[in-house]
């Protein structure tokens, strides 16, 4: 492993060992004890005196005094008693069997525990697990088995080596990395460890490093020992730099981590207990060849290994990325040098590998790889040739080859790899068209062309072109064009930015079948872009009628009606696949299927002059205008729809009925008081109970007082109300309530509204004026109404208030007199010609302040002739705004422009004879009122007009 600088001994992990408190003391213990005990072994079987421990504890044993000890023996295992064996054997060395002593004394302490057996999946190095050794090469079976390395002593002479006394060690030696290649001046860390009998690192085992003579470089440090005093007694291993080309060193006792004294940790060397470590350097380009010898490994075979490290001198710069146009060739240089970036690595390599074929090659053949030698400029350049209307982004891949031969013994080295990106940007045109297949007879029909780059760069200016075929008349475009004869041009003269596209919109007419070619050209950049709409036009043949039933066309709400419809064909061949939809509007539903929506199929043909006809009930359970919407489709044909409505009534009203009405000031100053009285009087022939009276007051005035029995939580909305429990017929009864004018002079309403149990309800409204506190108040009526006892205390009502609407504001320039104001506002209008039909219909009455409410509106041409250029416009009463207004067909916004009170909505190019166009208008109003639609239409031949008005209940809520 290469590192840039000498290992930090200072951040090992060193574990502490105990010493005594005078170092000097110690050494001098320990050589008395030594002494004794060998003066106690020369003196044969005498007695044996050892030394007594120092019960100071300054020493490990006592200078003053010993311990006499008188075994059977002294020397030899002959000499020991019969039945006695030796306790332990010293020396490291295989061959050493015989006993020191030949009896040793009981030791003073019991022998520890056997540590624990390993756990499966317990982690090296934890308590009982000794460390694993380096995966590699197991034993041999001969090492495995056989005697130990060297056998001394009167061993050697045994024959039976199958009682060889087992001490020796196994000793297989690891030693990793095997092959390194570093740069000149770095410095690599390598590991060793010598593997024992039970297949874990030994620790406390000699290793031995040797530098060839023929290899460059040198030692530069040795792992420490880490053993403390113990242990160094126990192993007389030592560790120690000789030269510069040999040194020893001892596996550790402990795990340590090699920081190489930098912050970040990915450089971190970690160190497991029984690896040893050594670094080494050079400062020229060669090889080192360095062995690690186990020499007290009892396997002569597996006790060396050896590394390879090759220093190179070299230095490189890979291309940067690029961004070039589409088309054109990129070179790629690697710059490659040597002796610190100041000399060319002549003869050098570069592989230069395109991870992306698809889009480019090298040299002329367009291969994938190419190798490039570094020239006398220290550069390796490649081109990279981009495959014909490609575009998009390239990976290569480069690695640096340092060939065999080079300047020293040195084979052929992959030194470094990186990769690079080649992006070829290009503009894109692309042209797509559609509309539908099928268009009716002269009916105008859209189709859209969409052009757009999909490419990273801006294309010059483009033209899209459409020649209209002979017998397709053109109407409209949405988008800027100019017109060449039988050709339309839309013009980008600044070009389509990357990733923009453009949407034309072309509306025609047609008589014939047609087919529409759309043409898209780059002006600078030669791109093209072609797209084709077929259109296939077919001749109406179907018609449909759809009216009420004679004497059902005004119906009482809950009654049934009937509606006649006739599908007639009116071409020369026949009609298949007929079908019927009718929609009927939310206030109906079919006789049978109680459902608004039903359909009816015919399955045999319908021949030409011949009509289809079905009668279909609908029952009307809402009041107002109820209508059918009506759909015949037949293959080949344009779908065709037809309207047709009834009027439904209310039942006529039965007892019980009232009539309310109230009296008050007609002018009042501000700060002034306003007494009003609220009368309600039953019409009807039976009496009324629970009636509920409410009055609904302006911000102007102030509540004083009222009659009593009113409830005053509805005062915060502006409401008084009472609730009176009995009212006889005929009888009149009224409450009072009194108000103080505090808000801005002028006109002002008061509203009220009466319910009872039984359904009768009543509304009325005053008029009033505020002034200014200087204006005298207008004298109240002198004629009111007698006064009579109000009922029980009154109760909150269960509806709201309706309130009438104000008038719309004039316009001088409005075509049609203002509708708004009369007791019944106009219906649905029609010329004098009876040619343009205008049809209004308010869908939600009442309504609540907030609600949306809808209008449908309807124009048609009555005539059996086309007409064109079709205006609707509409103008709305006060506090009403516009939530939305859509055509049937198109449901996009319909609204033109804006003009005073008037809103216009987009012209209607052309409307066929009996050709309907439906609105649906959704309005909100602010405020209670009757609030008020007012529109009109006018086309080429009907310039005069006609309107159409309708009024709208909106109730506070």
């Amino acid at each position: 492993m290469d590192v840039g600088r000498q290992p930090n001994r200072r951040n090992e992990s060193e574990a502490g060992m105990l010493l005594p408190r005078d170092l000097g003391n110690a050494w001098r213990c320990v050589s008395l004890a030594i002494g004794l005990l060998t003066m106690g072994t020369l003196g044969g079987c005498t007695g044996l005196r050892l030394p007594s421990i120092d019960p100071s504890g300054n020493c490990l044993f006592s200078t003053n005094g010993s311990t006499q000890l008188s075994p059977p023996c002294l020397f030899g295992s002959e000499g020991c008693l019969s039945g006695l064996s030796c306790r332990s054997c010293l020396g490291r060395k295989g061959g050493c069997s015989c006993c020191l002593f030949g009896l040793l004394p009981e030791p003073a302490f019991s022998e520890p525990a056997p540590p624990p057996q390993c756990l499966q999946g317990q982690a090296p190095g934890t308590p009982g697990c000794p460390p694993s050794c380096v995966p590699g090469a197991p034993y041999s079976e001969d090492c495995a088995a056989g005697p130990p390395a060297v056998i001394m002593g009167k061993d050697c002479h045994i024959k039976d080596f199958l009682h060889l006394p087992k001490q020796g060690r196994r000793g297989r030696l690891m030693l990793s990395p095997n092959r390194v290649v570093a740069p000149v001046g770095g410095e690599v860390v390598l590991l060793s460890g010598v593997c024992g009998n039970d297949g874990f690192l030994a620790t406390g085992e000699p290793i031995e490093w040797m530098l060839t003579q023929d290899s460059v470089g040198h030692f530069i440090e040795v792992a420490p020992d880490d053993a403390n005093l113990l242990q160094r007694l126990a192993n007389k291993s030592e560790v120690q730099k000789t030269s510069g080309s040999f040194a020893r060193g001892v596996t550790r006792t402990k795990p340590a981590l090699i920081t190489r004294g930098t912050i970040t940790k990915r450089d971190d060397v970690p160190l497991e207990a029984g690896q040893a470590w050594v670094t080494i350097s050079s400062p020229s380009e060669g090889v080192s060849r360095i062995t690690a010898l186990a020499p007290e490994s009892d396997c002569w075979d597996q006790r060396r290994a050896t590394t390879t490290i090759y220093w190179v001198d070299a230095k490189w710069a890979f291309p940067p990325p690029q961004i070039v146009r589409a088309g054109s060739p990129v070179v790629l240089t690697t710059r490659v040098t040597r002796s610190e970036g100041t000399i060319p690595a002549v003869g050098w390599k570069v592989k230069y590998t395109l991870l992306t074929p698809e889009l480019a090659g090298f040299g002329l053949n367009g291969a994938p790889v190419y190798e490039a030698a570094v020239d006398e400029a220290g550069n390796a350049t490649a081109t990279l040739n981009p495959l014909p209307n490609a575009s998009g982004t390239a990976t290569i891949q480069m690695e640096v080859i340092r060939p065999a031969g080079k300047d020293a013994d040195i084979p052929a080295l992959p030194l470094g790899q990186g990769t690079s990106l080649v992006t070829w940007s290009a503009p894109k045109l692309e042209l797509r068209a559609g509309g539908p297949t099928n268009a009716s007879f002269d009916v105008p029909i859209t189709v859209y062309a969409n052009v757009s780059n999909p490419g990273d760069m801006p294309t010059g200016p483009v033209d899209v072109t459409v020649e209209l075929p002979t017998g397709v008349t053109f109407v409209s475009s949405d988008v800027q064009h100019y017109v060449s004869g039988n050709m339309l041009v839309w013009s980008y003269e600044n070009g389509i930015p990357p990733g923009v596209m453009g949407d034309i919109g072309l509306t025609v007419s047609s008589r014939n079948p047609f087919q529409l070619q759309f043409n898209a050209r780059d002006r600078d950049n030669g791109l093209t872009g072609t797209s084709v709409v077929r259109v296939d036009v077919t001749i109406p043949s179907l018609d449909l009628n759809v009216r009420a039933a004679e004497g059902l066309e005004r119906i009482t709400a809950g009654d049934s009606t009937t509606f006649l419809i006739e599908v007639i064909n009116t071409g020369d061949r026949p009609l298949t696949e007929l079908e019927i939809e009718v929609q009927g509007d939310q206030g109906m539903s079919h006789a049978t299927e109680r459902q608004a929506k039903v359909y009816s199929t015919r399955s045999e043909p319908l021949q030409p002059g011949e009509s289809w006809k079905k009668q279909l009930d609908y029952v009307v359970f809402e009041s107002g205008q109820r209508c059918v919407t009506v759909t015949a489709k037949a293959a080949g044909q344009a779908p065709i729809t037809r309207e047709a409505c009834v009027i439904a009534t209310n039942p006529a009203p039965v007892t019980p009925a009232m009539s309310a009405s109230m009296v008050g000031l007609q002018s009042v100053a501000i700060g002034e008081l306003n007494l009003f009285r609220y009368f309600v009087d039953n019409t009807g022939r039976v009496p009324l109970t629970d009636l509920q009276v409410t009055a609904t007051f302006p911000a102007q005035l102030e509540m004083t007082q009222a009659t009593n029995g009113f409830l005053a939580d509805a005062l915060a909305n502006y409401q008084v109300k009472w609730n009176l429990q009995r009212v006889e017929p005929g009888q009149r009864v009224f409450v009072e309530a009194e108000f103080r004018a505090i808000g801005i002079p002028g006109p002002s309403k008061m509203y009220m509204t009466a319910r009872s149990a039984e359904g009768a309800t009543s509304d009325a409204a005053f008029d009033f004026v505020v002034t200014p506190s200087n204006t005298p108040p207008v004298a109240p009526p002198a004629n009111l109404p007698p006064v009579q006892p109000s009922g029980p205390a009154p109760t909150i009502p269960a509806n709201p208030v309706p309130l009438q609407p104000p008038a719309l504001q004039g316009d001088n320039n409005a075509v049609p007199p203002n509708p708004f104001g009369q007791a019944n506002p106009p219906g649905n209008g029609v010329t004098p010609e009876a040619g343009l039909e205008l049809t209004l219909f308010d869908m939600d009455d009442p309504v609540l302040v907030g609600a949306p409410i809808r209008y449908r509106i309807s124009v048609t041409n009555r005539t059996n002739v086309v007409d064109s250029q079709v205006q609707l416009s509409f103008r709305l009463s006060r506090d009403m705004k516009i939530l939305s207004i859509q055509q049937a067909n198109f449901p996009d916004a319909q609204i033109q422009r804006q003009q005073g009170e008037w809103t216009y909505l987009k012209e209607i190019s052309t409307l066929r004879a009996g050709e309907k166009v439906d609105y649906i208008l959704v309005l909100e109003s602010d405020s209670p009122q009757q609030a008020g639609v007012e529109v009109q239409a006018y086309s080429l031949r009907y310039p005069n007009g006609v309107a159409s008005s309708a009024t709208t209940t909106v109730s506070p809520r």
